[in-house]
């Protein structure tokens, strides 16, 4: 995939496409684009903001991709994916949608995702998208660990004593995206650095660190679960998965990948 940015007339978009596909000049982009490697649209910040309503670059970022043909894939976190103006935009032949939803716990989620739209609101958005025939996956990633590491996988984990858990993200959010018709779940449980780990203890007054396992800090501000933790969360979630008849894979976190 190829991540997209649209910055002033430096990266004009229209002019890559026109390049590419309408003339024979060089172009570093070409060989790419004549394969037609999927676009990915929001890696790195959310194309689908409110605001885009007023100045309206996705939606002709769309047009263009649509004009040509060319294939995409959507990750956001903002139901205005499924606004009629922009799905009517969307090509179910070109494009699927990746919508991020760490938790459908709303009165947690306005702690920790301040501003974004609740997981009701998103829910319905793809339930919205999957009846107008498209492709939709929930990112539920970051995932969140519910028990301190070593709960599934340590025999000698003490769970007289254990810290309090910390139920953000939940194993039965699988049975509630599955009501909705999404067709597969992207799992990746969370990484963080200190300071996003600060921040969420504050929103949240919890003491999340009592949850991470000191040794395996890879630095002082890589806060994350054992590998063999990780996979047995992937496991129950994909297990919840194939009771409810969908698609699951994970991101390469707990796949022994550093």
């Amino acid at each position: 995939e190829i991540g997209v940015r649209l910055v002033g007339s430096e990266m004009c978009i229209r002019d890559r496409f026109y390049t590419v596909f309408e003339t024979d000049r060089k172009s570093k982009w070409r060989e790419v684009m004549e394969k037609r490697v999927p676009i990915r649209i929001g890696s790195m910040s959310d194309s689908f903001m409110f605001m885009d309503k007023k100045y309206k670059v996705t939606q002709e970022l769309l047009k263009i991709l649509d004009y040509y043909n060319y294939p995409y894939i959507i990750f956001t976190r903002s139901d205005l994916v499924a606004d009629d103006t922009y799905m009517n935009l969307l090509n179910p032949d070109l494009c699927s949608v990746q919508m991020s939803i760490a938790s459908t716990n709303d009165e947690m989620n306005k702690l920790i995702e301040p501003g974004t739209p609740s997981a009701k609101r998103r829910l319905k958005a793809l339930q919205k998208l999957v009846r107008n025939g498209f492709w939709t996956t929930v990112r539920m990633n970051p995932f969140f660990p519910m028990y301190a590491d070593g709960y599934f996988t340590n025999p000698d984990f003490d769970k007289e004593n254990m810290p309090e858990p910390f139920h953000f993200s939940s194993f039965e959010m699988v049975d509630e995206i599955a009501s909705y018709g999404v067709q597969s779940i992207l799992t990746g449980v969370v990484r963080l650095s200190s300071f996003s780990l600060n921040q969420i203890e504050k929103a949240t007054g919890r003491n999340l660190r009592s949850l991470y396992r000191e040794d395996i800090k890879k630095s002082s501000r890589d806060w994350h679960y054992t590998d063999e933790e990780i996979r047995a969360y992937y496991e129950r979630i994909h297990a919840k998965c194939i009771q409810n008849g969908i698609q699951f894979t994970t991101c390469y976190i707990g796949n022994n990948e550093s």
